[in-house]
This record gives structure tokens, C-alpha cells and sequence, in this order.
């Protein structure tokens, strides 16, 4: 008497089944190993694969214990949230775009250093120029720094001249009187501006006394000149 067979998808029993029939299912991929199977004569349902020779499978390998089947899934991998791939995105280019302002702003902040520190001297200058106009007009006379190592001369006593001779920015001072009209000039020269195009050339005004004004010069590059100076 040929055997009718039953099987259990989830919990709903399918049969009766000719063995054949289950052999068809399981080359299908309907049925597997691990499917409880029954058929009269069993004490309980029994898995597939403890009774393939009965339905004409070869030996299949018996299934795998929960724990084991649970380790033998691999982990779903994630892929990268979106936020991030917009952040990742957003990041490639802002690195062109702040190397480029980095090269623009860079050289424009050393070029302010450099004119703020020569814009200090010319500053530090305007008491002993204020002192030179005061002296000229009074007796004609300009106040005097000879070189260095010669001493001090006239208008001594007045502090812009200490004042300015000292400045961390001034290497030599030297004030004279030139020309035949004996025009008071002012001449500083600087160091530790941080530019070679600076350190050591000089910074110079000249008093004329006609247009009662000074009128500055150097050796100076033009955009390194103080803001009067310019024009």
C-alpha cells in the first residue's frame, strides 16, 4: 500500500502527497531538509531530511540546531545614511573651496600686518613732527638726531624724539635740517615689520615751511606707504 505523506508550511498541514510528489517539491525549492514531514505509521512529524531515502532523496545533511542556523545568517551590512553622503559630499568640495579663499586672504592679512605696523611708526612720528613745527616756527631751527654714536642735539629735551627712537619698529632715527631753506626732515628706519620689501628702508617726512605741511617719502613701495602718502 503506498504511503500518503503530509507536510507542514507554517502552520497549515499540506497532503496527503505521494512520495514522488514531495521529491518534486524539494527539487523545486517548495520543500526543505528542515520541513516537518509525516506519514502514518510515524510517532510524530519528523524532519525531511531524517526520511529522504523513503521519498527517493539522497541523504541530506540533518538541519542545523536553532543557535547554530541563528550564527550561520551573516549580520545585514548597512550602508551609509544619506545624511552622511550629503555631509561626505558637501565636504569634497568645501576643501577646494577653502584652500582657494585660504590663498586669497592669507596674503591680503600679511599685507594689512605690514602696513598697520608702518601705519604705528608714522603714527609714533606725529609728536616729534608736531615738535618739529613748533621749533621751526619759534626760532627757525629744526630739532637735530645725528647718527648714531654722535650724541644728541638740539630739541633733546623733548620726549617724541626718545619716544619714537625707541619704538619697537625703529631701527635708526635721524632727524636734520636740508636744503637751502633748511627744511626740517625726519627720516626712521624700520625693522621687525615682517616684510623684506620693509625691514631695514626707510620711512621720511619733510617740513615745508612755505605750505606749512609735511610731505612724506622713503624708499618704501608705494602700497606700503602710509595712507597720506599716497597721494
Amino acid at each position: 500500500m503506498t504511503q500518503s505523506w503530509y507536510y507542514a508550511a507554517g502552520t497549515t498541514r499540506q497532503g496527503p502527497l505521494q512520495a514522488d510528489d514531495l521529491l518534486r517539491l524539494y527539487q523545486g525549492g517548495r520543500i526543505r531538509g528542515e520541513t516537518p514531514v509525516w506519514h502514518e505509521g510515524l510517532p510524530d512529524w519528523v524532519p525531511l531530511a531524517s526520511v529522504a531515502a523513503s521519498v527517493g532523496l539522497p541523504p541530506l545533511p540533518p538541519p542545523l540546531p536553532a543557535s547554530a542556523s541563528a550564527m550561520a545568517v551573516p549580520p545585514t551590512r548597512r550602508g551609509l545614511h544619506w545624511i552622511w553622503i550629503v555631509v561626505l559630499v558637501v565636504a569634497a568640495c568645501a576643501v577646494p573651496l577653502i584652500a582657494l579663499l585660504a590663498a586669497i586672504a592669507l596674503p591680503a592679512y600679511n599685507d594689512y600686518v605690514v602696513r598697520s605696523r608702518i601705519a604705528e611708526v608714522a603714527l609714533a612720528a606725529a609728536p616729534l613732527r608736531q615738535h618739529a613745527e613748533i621749533q621751526r616756527a619759534r626760532d627757525g631751527t629744526c630739532p637735530i638726531v645725528p647718527a648714531p654714536g654722535a650724541g644728541v642735539g638740539a630739541g633733546a629735551s623733548d620726549g617724541s624724539i626718545a619716544a619714537l627712537a625707541g619704538h619697537r619698529h625703529v631701527q635708526a632715527l635721524r632727524a636734520v635740517e636740508t636744503g637751502p631753506d633748511r627744511h626740517c626732515e625726519i627720516t626712521v628706519q624700520l625693522r621687525g615689520v615682517g616684510h623684506s620689501a620693509v625691514d631695514g628702508h626707510r620711512l621720511s617726512w619733510s617740513f615745508d615751511p612755505d605750505a606749512r605741511a609735511w610731505r612724506c617719502g622713503g624708499d618704501l613701495r608705494r602700497a606700503h606707504l602710509p595712507a597720506a602718502c599716497r597721494y
